[in-house]
């Protein structure tokens, strides 16, 4: 096969590659800009599987090394454990000192903001986008979608297996227990588990 057939081939398997990101865009109504998806759909997310399950201390180096440079902020000392995954990296940022868990799953559509000294467990998921459900009439896939940020104050402790949903704020200090779904604020200092999550008592 020569190196002309090679190229065909290959830039056929591009253009279709490209309808059919289209159509998924157009069909199921992503918020995100279409330059950026396309961008995300063709190459991102290839490079990010491979940064995100690099093993042992290289692999900590490649993804300190890769969101360095694609996301909003990444600040000294921090750590970012095998399978991670952020959606929209450029809007999310990373104090000094923070520990980002296993497998943990990001979604920054609206903005994710972590302060220092911060730890993540394993399993923790963060979504900033909602959809919208007020109509009856109307399926809500139709309806679309809003997207607030989600704030992490300093020395903030994210029990595993842990969800944070859109628009909340977990202040300065506090502790989430493991397996909570926080649905509101939570207060500085404070100590919150269940689902939803509830604030039990407060650190001295």
């Amino acid at each position: 096969m020569s190196w002309k057939i090679i190229l065909l081939v290959l830039a056929l398997v591009l253009v279709a590659a490209i309808a059919y990101a289209t159509h998924y865009y157009r069909k199921f109504k992503i918020i995100q800009p279409y330059p950026y998806f396309l961008f995300r759909y063709l190459f991102l997310d290839y490079a990010m599987f491979f940064v995100n399950w690099a093993p042992s201390s290289l692999g900590m180096f490649l993804r300190l090394l890769f969101y360095k440079l694609v996301a909003k902020h990444v600040g000294r000392n921090v750590t970012i454990q095998m399978g991670v995954e952020f959606i929209r990296p450029e809007n999310i940022s990373i104090g000094d000192n923070s520990g980002i868990g296993y497998q943990n799953f990001f979604e920054a559509n609206g903005g994710i903001e972590i302060g220092q000294w911060v730890r993540i467990g394993p399993n923790v998921t963060m979504l900033t986008t909602n959809h919208i459900m007020d109509r009856r009439d109307v399926e809500i896939k139709k309806q679309g979608a809003y997207s607030k940020p989600i704030v992490i104050g300093d020395d903030v402790w994210i029990g595993c297996n842990s969800v944070l949903l859109s628009g909340v704020r977990v202040g300065k200090g506090a502790v989430i227990g493991a397996g909570s779904i926080v649905t509101k604020d939570i207060p500085e200092y404070a100590i919150a588990v269940g689902n939803p999550a509830k604030v039990i008592k407060y650190r001295e």
